[in-house]
């Protein structure tokens, strides 16, 4: 009976309380035991009355489906507590956790991990690493405090003070120093959570991201890397060098460069000094990382902070129901659509007035400069066109001595050097002209030192680059030694750059605004309003379209079909109204000036309207006060009309054929007369004030509490990986850094080729320049010599002197170029124009034999000019025969029996001449 009790007490204790053990039950596992399955040895003992098993070798265990392996185990079965050491590993759900060592409480279902690093590696491959974790297999949690990174199977970087790890739900959370590296973004939050199944990360409070030299800051937003979506709100700020941006919320489309600003946004355009605001601005970049399009909406409005002729910043604000703002690479825009912006341009830069006045000034001038023609007061019309061939070579002449005196010609020799190793082509025309070969003419050839020239500009180019008119043949010396050598790399003359080296594109962007309904624009002194825009920095001009129209100090109003102001720092310079244009100030609440006309022009300073040109059928009514007071009414028209204005006033008119003026008591008129036809006031239409555009407030940068902070360091990636983020960064910055030679390189080769190519079409004009001018002599009569050298010059007076009489080859400070026929370097000495009387009978004198010319060796020796009265040489400019050699020995002897021939023909021509002039005057 007494175990019968026992067992009765034992089923009332039971039944008392065995409802919470059964509870307790129902949530345990269904596999709570603690097995040992696997091992090499295994060995049981006691101590302290405690029973202990020893397991060595290849030691697995199972508990709540989870599997713990390691190389040895000691496991206290009475307390329920196991030690492991070696290799440990814990596998549960394709998630494994491995150390040197773990601790692990078996009623608990608590793991501890020691050691230098212990990993913990999901089933899609992310891997966290501390050095001390919890983990429970019962609810699959992972907790770390003491500092730990994760790296995902991409490389991405999660780490932070403080974290879990969530396996049923992928999740790991991160909290105290929190920092992130995904796809070059670098993040700083105070904590975060991964999904990683989503590959989604949710940012908290103080979140500071970095990419490139962009930065931004939020207080929640999260980041879809399987989409590319990253979003952020609450507070959301960024910059980069050219903008600062705000909004309430921030989409960025990783895969589409799109960033979506919601709610409350604006962007500062530091640049352009420009606002944008709206509750929705989209930035939508091209696949030319230079193009740009922005596209606002949401009641949205432009700020231009702009300054006026005195400095003064005056603000300009403009809404409408849709903006759209693009950048494009000048050289990707249109031909057709730049060559109608210089058009624009041309016909906005028109002065009418300016241009009539000059047009009538010249017409002046003509007919008075014909009068004393006839009269015999002026020479005929072919000696001034001479006289100016003259003073063109003169001023040539001048040029080409400063080059040789500052060094200029020996800097474009090397770059012509340098542009001849990159070319591979060679212009046939330049190379047929030339590229003559030269031989050296033995001691009995008399033959010139180089081909005559060849005197038809049209049908021969001479590229001036490879020969510049009055030096010597060898552009490569600078102190005038010709070199003969045609196998002279020197020598050859670089090809045409546009075979070869094209023009480099120019990448300068062009920024377009357009506006769609509803635009209104109001600045303190100018406002205007139409149905759209466009706006290009091709010209600079904003176009106005749709009844559009402009006050001027609140009393002038201009409208027309067509508005097109010219715009300057943020300022209107010019405005152009295109057909049926209409000025109209106004005087009081009945009166108005008004002004009708088919096109007009007007002219602003310090945005005040100054002065405005009507052009074609001009009608106007002007009213005239006597005393404050309303009396007459003037009703005028004409063809043309120019109006200068002081304080929005007509101060004084200036009329422009078919004038018709009637002036009448304003009592006399009838009011509807008073207004000339298609009349209209549009004055309640003006914006009144800033309010009226928008009523965003407009705010500061905040930059300079963000641009020196501290980036993440990622302290424990780098301790737990090995220096990752180190190397990383190191890497991507050696290629930021070779991104940034390579381009630097391309755009000095850019700019040397450009430089190259502006000193070849510079020469390219100075050679046409020189034929032009040669070939204007031929025009005009100016007799030349066999080599195509002028025989006579005109001094001041327009009489005839010698223009060069020939002598030492190479005499760069005196040869005029253009007028020498030769352009491959033989030249002659010409006199000093100054120091020539005019002579009523030209006797052109003869050279002196026994007189010596320069050497080429000493290119700072020059003969002087001879004239009739033979100036003594300086000791300067004297050559010693004895010093030198043979063979220019015979070159002197040469080039003084050409100088004799040539003075030999020069006064026969003269005598000819002489005898012709003297016939015409009988």
């Amino acid at each position: 009976m007494r175990g019968i009790g026992r067992i009765a007490t034992l089923l009332l204790l039971l039944l008392a309380g065995g409802f919470p053990l059964l509870a307790q039950q129902k949530k345990a596992p269904k596999d709570s035991l603690f097995r040992l399955i696997q091992a090499d040895r295994a060995e049981q003992y006691e101590r302290f009355g405690m029973q202990y098993r020893l397991v060595q070798g290849h030691a697995r265990f199972l508990h709540n489906d989870t599997y713990l392996l390691c190389d040895s185990a000691s496991w206290n079965v009475d307390a329920k507590f196991i030690e492991a050491f070696g290799n440990v590993q814990l596998i549960q759900n394709k998630t494994m956790l491995k150390s040197e060592e773990m601790q692990y409480w078996i009623d608990e279902s608590r793991a501890q991990f020691r050691g230098q690093i212990v990993e913990l590696i999901d089933k899609d491959g992310n891997t966290l690493r501390t050095d001390r974790l919890t983990y429970n297999t019962q609810d699959s949690v992972a907790v770390f405090e003491y500092g730990g990174a994760l790296k995902d199977k991409d490389g991405g970087i999660i780490e932070g003070r403080k974290g879990t790890y969530d396996g049923k739900e992928g999740l790991f959370s991160f909290e105290e120093r929190t920092e992130l590296f995904l796809d070059s973004i670098e993040v700083k939050t105070q904590s975060m959570r991964y999904l990683s199944e989503e590959g989604k990360a949710y940012f908290g409070r103080n979140t500071y991201v970095w990419r490139g030299n962009g930065f931004l800051r939020a207080d929640a937003g999260w980041y879809d890397r399987a989409n590319q979506m990253i979003h952020f709100s609450d507070h959301v700020f960024m910059f980069d060098p050219s903008y600062d941006a705000w909004s309430d919320m921030l989409y960025y489309n990783q895969a589409t460069g799109a960033v979506d600003l919601y709610q409350n946004a604006q962007v500062l355009d530091t640049v352009n000094k420009s606002v944008y605001l709206g509750d929705h601005l989209q930035y939508l970049p091209a696949t030319d990382s230079l193009s740009q399009r922005g596209l606002l909406t949401g009641d949205p409005a432009i700020v231009y902070y702009g300054e006026n002729e005195n400095h003064v910043v005056d603000t300009l604000y403009a809404r409408a129901d849709t903006f759209y703002v693009y950048a494009v690479p000048r050289c990707d825009v249109p031909k057709e659509e730049v060559s109608a912006a210089e058009r624009r341009l041309e016909d906005m830069l028109y002065d009418a007035l300016s241009a009539k006045r000059t047009e009538e000034a010249e017409a002046r001038e003509k007919d008075r400069i014909e009068k004393m023609r006839q009269v015999g007061k002026l020479p005929p019309e072919w000696v001034e066109r001479a006289k100016q061939a003259e003073a063109d070579s003169l001023a040539a002449l001048a040029r080409l001595d400063s080059l040789v005196t500052a060094g200029a010609v020996d800097s474009l020799v090397a770059a012509e050097k340098s542009l001849r190793a990159s070319r591979t082509a060679v212009d046939s025309l330049i190379n047929a002209v030339l590229h003559p070969v030269i031989e050296e003419p033995d001691d009995k050839d008399d033959t010139p030192d180089a081909p005559q020239a060849v005197r038809d500009s049209s049908s021969v180019v001479r590229d001036s680059t490879a020969v510049i008119p009055g030096l010597t043949g060898n552009p490569a010396d600078s102190t005038g030694v010709s070199t003969r050598n045609p196998a002279d790399s020197t020598a050859v003359i670089p090809g045409d750059s546009t075979a070869v080296n094209r023009p480099p594109r120019d990448t300068t962007p062009i920024r377009y605004v357009l506006a769609w309904n509803n635009v209104k624009m109001y600045r303190s002194d100018m406002q205007a309003a139409c149905d759209s825009m466009v706006f290009s920095e091709l010209d600079s001009i904003a176009r106005l379209y749709g009844e559009p129209v402009l006050w001027n100090e609140v009393r002038n109003q201009l409208t027309a079909d067509e508005m097109q102001l010219l715009m300057k720092d943020g300022t209107f310079s010019r405005g152009s109204m295109l057909t049926n244009a209409w000025i109209i100030s106004k005087q009081d609440s009945i009166h108005y000036n008004q002004i009708k006309s088919t096109e007009m022009l007007g002219y602003f300073y310090d945005s005040k309207l100054y002065r405005f040109d009507a052009l074609g059928g001009v009608s106007a009514i002007f009213y005239m006060a006597d005393e404050d007071v309303i009396t007459t009414v003037n009703l005028k028209e004409s063809r043309s009309l120019t109006a200068a204005l002081k304080d929005g006033q007509a101060q004084r008119l200036l009329y422009m054929e078919s004038i018709k003026s009637d002036a009448y008591p304003v009592g006399d008129v009838e009011p509807e007369k008073q207004r000339l036809k298609g009349f209209v006031w549009r004055g309640d239409e003006r914006p009144v004030s800033r309010e009226t555009i928008t009523a965003r407030e407009v705010r500061t940068s905040e930059r300079k509490q963000y641009e020196h902070m501290q980036r993440p360091l990622f302290r424990e990636t780098n301790k737990y990986f090995d220096n990752y983020m180190n190397d990383l960064i190191e890497r991507r910055n050696e290629e930021r850094r070779a991104e940034a030679a390579r381009r630097q390189a391309e755009k000095d080769s850019l700019e040397r080729l450009a430089y190259l190519a502006q000193v070849e079409q510079q020469a390219i004009a100075d050679s046409l320049a020189a034929v032009a001018r040669r070939d204007s002599l031929i025009a005009a009569g100016f007799p030349l010599d066999s080599a195509g050298n002028p025989i006579y010059a005109l001094d001041s007076l327009g009489n005839l002197v010698p223009a060069v009489i020939p002598g030492t080859p190479g005499d760069t400070t005196t040869v005029i170029p253009g007028l020498t026929g030769n352009l491959n370097g033989a030249t002659g000495n010409l006199p000093d124009s100054t120091a020539i009387a005019p002579k009523e009978n030209v006797i052109l004198p003869q050279p002196d034999p026994t007189r010596p010319t320069r050497s080429r060796r000493d290119s700072t020796a020059v003969a002087p000019a001879q004239t009739d009265e033979v100036t003594p040489a300086s000791p300067e400019t004297v050559v010693k025969t004895e010093n030198l050699t043979r063979a220019e020995k015979r070159a002197l002897r040469r080039a003084e029996r050409k100088a004799r021939r040539e003075a030999r023909r020069a006064a026969r021509l003269a005598r000819r001449l002489s005898r012709r002039d003297s016939a015409s005057n009988d």
